[in-house]
């Protein structure tokens, strides 16, 4: 790998039994030491490496830290490190802070990846002496929730023109170079190991037997789970339960989808695992996403009533705490234990399938696909959306689900123009679906935890007005509500267009 100037950067593995000194031994036969120090780098990212995938990197070293490009190159000036803060929300203010906070929202920083190095300048026994290369060992490690994996040790080798002798020198010793080279490799290769995403991408053959299409899905699905279930007990971050909640949700919609297609006693009994898991989640997250839009609320409310709102969150916020404890205590019992050992099962099986396990994929689900259209093409739903009709705008949200999930699985099967905007238009449609549903839900949570009687002193000596509370959070909700239906309302008319185009399209040979 080429540098500037003529300097040419290349990596070695070092060799079992082959240690740093073993090497410096070796060229201090040709070359001299002219200097060594060493350093730990510490690299913070996200759980989902939000930072990495916009090219950047959270670099810490001792209590500084600073954003380096993927490349190698600082991106502003090095900032003290709010140890122990892991939500950028909680840190000081700095351009740093600032940066941090669009990319990584509501996302913990964790740290990924720590890289212990030591960096030797070689110089050439020539006279003058002149620099020949720059060595720089590195012993590092990948980090996930709950578990560090070392890396095999490596040497990065940074020659000078001139140098080929010692280049040469490496290769016998150390093999063929590794492909990353860089001040940066070994974060790269910490991103390679635990690389994670809960989106759905399969590339599946259209000609597969549903049964291995299902078992596939599912399969990932609990790999979701998997990957989030340390971060959920741990209370790291409140994405860490959304994931996996969805993942859920996915797997339980797949198999109401794709009937016969899996052995009906595991398909039912998955199922109901399933529901029983969806369940114990449902607490939580209601009083996380209402956390989440403390601020927002508070802000649209008159400056009077926001003490009694103020002390209506800290009730939930030790409701919170109640509700974090009893799932942690249902996902660490056997009964979740075999739950998911049923689900592994049920992904990974050889044989047994539904009678309509083996049919071909494309066609399966260009008929369910129509059939789940059809379904979201009845006109109670605009009634619904236009009278307020909480029950059925609830079952519409429900239906554009299962739709969403059949799209987004088996995108690989389907014309893919057409599968992305009918993506796009399900997900404005359940965004707005969404927002009404939650708003529901915290306008009956903010009644039920508002503060009994008069309450406290608020401000100023006044005391607390439950009645000029509970007018205001009407008031606010009535107009939101009303907003948000207009917005579902619109979504879904355009949604109506696009989900005639898959009813009046007959499904192809498969």
């Amino acid at each position: 790998m080429e540098s500037q100037a003529g300097e040419t950067r290349t990596r070695y593995t070092l060799p079992a039994g082959v240690e740093p000194d073993d090497l410096l031994r070796g060229l201090q036969e040709r070359f001299s030491v002219a200097g060594v120090e060493t350093q730990t780098r510490h690299y913070h990212d996200t759980f989902d490496w939000k930072l990495f995938k916009h090219a950047l990197a959270l670099c810490r070293v001792d209590e500084t830290a600073a954003l380096w490009s993927l490349d190698g190159q600082p991106v502003g000036e090095r900032t003290p490190f709010p140890a122990g803060r892991p939500f950028v929300a909680d840190w000081p203010d700095s351009r740093l802070q600032t940066r941090l906070a669009d990319l990584v929202s509501v996302r913990a920083l964790l740290e990924r990846a720590t890289v212990h190095a030591r960096h030797v300048a070689i110089s050439a026994r020539t006279t003058p002496p002149g620099p020949a290369a720059n060595l720089t060992f590195e012993d590092a490690a990948a980090h996930e929730p709950g578990s560090v994996t070392p890396f095999a040790r490596c040497v990065d080798v940074q020659t000078y023109p001139g140098a080929d002798d010692l280049r040469a020198w490496f290769e016998a010793v150390c093999g063929e170079p590794v492909e990353a080279a860089g001040p940066l490799a070994s974060l790269c290769d910490a991103y390679e190991r635990t690389a994670y995403s809960s989106k759905l991408a399969f590339d599946l053959d259209p000609a597969m037997p549903c049964v291995e299409a299902a078992r596939t899905v599912l399969a990932f699905l609990l790999g979701v789970v998997q990957r989030n279930v340390h971060g959920v007990i741990h209370d790291v971050d409140t994405e860490f339960l959304h994931d996996l909640r969805v993942a859920v949700r996915r797997a339980r919609t797949l198999l109401g989808q794709l009937p016969g297609v899996l052995p009906e006693r595991v398909a039912t009994r998955l199922r109901k695992d399933l529901g029983t898991l969806g369940d114990l989640t449902n607490r939580l997250r209601d009083l996380d996403v209402l956390a989440l839009q403390r601020a927002d609320y508070s802000a649209a409310l008159p400056a009077v009533v926001r003490p009694d709102v103020a002390r209506t969150f800290r009730r939930l916020h030790t409701e919170r705490g109640a509700a974090q404890h009893r799932l942690v205590a249902a996902l660490q019992t056997k009964r979740c234990a075999a739950l998911l050992e049923r689900w592994q099962a049920a992904a990974t099986a050889r044989t047994g399938s539904g009678p309509r396990g083996g049919r071909g994929l494309r066609r399966f689900i260009r008929r369910r696909v129509r059939k789940q259209c059809r379904r979201l093409i009845d006109p109670r739903y605009g009634r619904a959306l236009a009278a307020d009709d909480v029950w059925q705008i609830h079952r519409l949200r429900i239906e554009g689900k299962k739709l969403r999930y059949l799209f987004e699985c088996f995108a690989s099967v389907l014309p893919p123009d057409r599968t992305v905007e009918s993506i796009r238009r399900l997900k404005a449609l359940q965004d707005a679906l969404g927002d009404l549903h939650d708003l529901d839900v915290h306008q009956e949570m903010l009644g039920a935890f508002a503060p009994a009687g008069t309450g406290a002193v608020p401000t100023g000596g006044q005391r607390g007005r439950p009645d000029l509370t509970d007018r205001a959070l009407r008031r606010m909700f009535e107009e939101r509500r009303n907003r948000l239906r207009a917005e579902a309302r619109a979504t879904y008319a355009e949604f109506m267009e696009e989900a005639a185009v898959w009813t009046s399209d007959a499904p192809a040979a498969g």
